[in-house]
């Protein structure tokens, strides 16, 4: 990651701006910019925390988000690779010989089952040539009279069908439709949808709070999942849908909307999904913390929030 460090820390320099101002514009926190010059990714709770303060930093010194987030994939997909390759360089390990495999050492002498005894079939009672020779009769009638009354039910149609006006032989099934296998103009293939990309980025941290911004949906789905004792207060587009309590190990919850705002006492007790993708940097928050997570385009002022001022507590 050196060289995106590089690029970030010579941008801000050429522009003249120090971390405190970056940091009162993006409102991230001094210590995760400092971290981020410092090539130290270890105060940072998940990556998806990481793409976020970087995008904040590039936005804030003038850069090219974009560019600057397709160079963090490149260079991370760079660090995978080299770890694939260490392990392939240290070869395969060879697996314990199992029970099965010391079974069938041909060293060791297996005993052969037990053959066991079949009687001898039954001998066939034999049947009588006039017994025989009756099936045989009786055989050979079904099928000629089988034959005999399909020639006679046979209808030929050996009628062809006349030549049109135009000189053209018609299709039977088509009347006025001449013959011969026309080729049928293809359909045009219809357009395919732009696809969508479904995506929770966090766009802003303070002390108390983190935002996340949903995009690639309709709609943000909710679903938490209770590992243990957790006391929760929740709010979906300003309402709230459920009183502020202790819920414990075994319980879930599930609501949907366009903004959602939900406080967790303990979020390391909790699986928090949106729209099925478990937000799994949420369990690794030691104390109680506001979550709010709203769709793209979607703005709200957090003074306008019912008891606001309760959640700030």
């Amino acid at each position: 990651m050196q060289e995106l460090v590089e690029l970030l820390k010579k941008a801000r320099l050429e522009k003249g701006i120090t971390l405190e101002e970056i940091s009162n514009e993006t409102k991230v926190q001094m210590r995760f910019l400092e971290a981020i010059e410092n090539n130290d990714f270890s105060p940072f709770a998940g990556e998806i925390y990481i793409k976020g303060v970087i995008k904040h930093y590039a936005n804030a010194v003038g850069l090219n988000t974009e560019e600057v987030m397709a160079l963090y994939r490149r260079l991370k997909e760079e660090e995978a690779g080299d770890g694939r390759a260490e392990e392939a360089a240290a070869g395969p390990t060879q697996p314990p010989r199992t029970a099965q495999a010391r079974r069938r050492d041909p060293g060791v002498k297996r005993e052969e089952p037990a053959k066991r005894y079949s009687p001898p079939p039954a001998a066939k009672a034999r049947q009588g040539p006039s017994y025989t020779a009756g099936i045989v009769v009786l055989a050979l009638a079904l099928i000629i009279g089988t034959i005999w009354f399909t020639l006679k039910n046979l209808n030929y149609d050996r009628t062809e069908p006349e030549p049109g006006d135009n000189g053209a032989i018609e299709d039977p099934q088509d009347p006025g439709k001449p013959g011969g296998d026309e080729p049928l103009p293809e359909p045009e293939p219809e357009p395919e949808p732009e696809p969508s990309f479904f995506d929770v980025e966090l766009v802003e941290s303070t002390d108390t709070e983190d935002i996340y911004q949903v995009s690639g949906v309709e709609e943000i789905q909710l679903k938490v999942v209770f590992d243990s004792l957790c006391w929760v207060r929740l709010t979906v587009d300003g309402e709230q849908p459920v009183d502020p309590r202790n819920f414990r190990r075994g319980e879930e919850i599930s609501f949907s909307g366009k903004e959602i705002l939900i406080r967790l006492g303990n979020p390391r007790a909790v699986q928090l999904y949106i729209n099925d993708e478990l937000v799994d940097e949420i369990q690794q928050v030691k104390r109680a913390r506001n979550f709010l997570f709203r769709l793209e385009g979607e703005s709200g002022e957090d003074e306008n929030r019912p008891g606001y001022q309760d959640w700030q507590d």
